[in-house]
């Protein structure tokens, strides 16, 4: 059964921001937070909010966001048309594409964002949502806006 996903759209500043975490990062994961709003059959992220990867190990292949950022986050979005919509990291010299690991982390609902550096250089970008039955992630395409 595949579920109806809304069209993503995405704000040029953010993929920026998106691309710089992940070569500061680098060659570690580098990750954060996704910011938008949906309206309308579209999720429109307007921002990409750095976060520190605070996993005490393995951050090459992992990243862990604090509970507690995500919390002030929803906190301060609370009664704005913005919401948390999403997450984004860095695969440090590895193909944008989920790993085991995500997958086992990943909500549905949610929009995955995955750059791939190479060797400190972002490159490729991709979106991705985790399937209602959590056994699948589905690639997302999106367009891009200037912000």
């Amino acid at each position: 059964m595949t579920h109806h996903h809304p069209k993503l759209s995405i704000a040029q500043s953010a993929l920026e921001t998106i691309k710089q975490t992940g070569a500061a990062g680098y060659p570690e994961e580098g990750c954060g937070l996704l910011i938008g709003e949906d309206a309308s059959g579209v999720r429109k992220i307007l921002e990409a909010r750095p976060a520190e990867n605070t996993r005490p190990d393995s951050r090459a292949s992992r990243y862990t966001i604090e509970p507690q950022l995500i919390l002030e986050t929803e906190r301060e979005l609370n009664g704005s048309p913005r919401s948390l919509v999403g997450y984004f990291h860095s695969h440090p010299d590895h193909p944008p594409q989920p790993s085991q690991y995500d997958q086992e982390n990943a909500w549905p609902w949610y929009t995955y964002i995955i750059v791939a550096v190479q060797q400190g250089v972002p490159q490729e970008i991709r979106a991705f949502t985790l399937e209602e039955d959590r056994e699948t992630f589905t690639e997302v395409p999106f367009d891009v806006f200037a912000s």
